[in-house]
């Protein structure tokens, strides 16, 4: 249950902080906030680096609390998934 929990709320908050960070750079970037279009800007790719890396953070760490079970057979499966993500992420798969 705890791992459940702790998998969700890394789900949950990092939606929640990529979506303030696109509302702040799209905000700032229609100049309500009036901030430099290049803070602005730079907000907005905060915000989908983190809305992109959220599942691979997921990810990793459902390896870790598998390992922490001792369920090898689903460390393997999971760790191969992690694997594919960050080769999809580089451009290399």
């Amino acid at each position: 249950m705890r791992q459940r929990n702790l998998l969700a709320l890394v789900l949950r908050y990092g939606v929640l902080l990529a979506a303030t960070l696109l509302a702040l750079g799209g905000l700032g970037h229609l100049g309500i906030l009036g901030m430099a279009p290049r803070v602005a800007e730079g907000l907005a790719c905060a915000g989908l680096y983190v809305l992109v890396l959220t599942p691979v953070v997921r990810v990793a760490l459902s390896a870790l609390l598998f390992a922490e079970e001792g369920d090898w057979s689903f460390v393997g499966i999971t760790l191969f998934v992690l694997a594919v993500l960050l080769l999809s992420l580089f451009g290399l798969l």
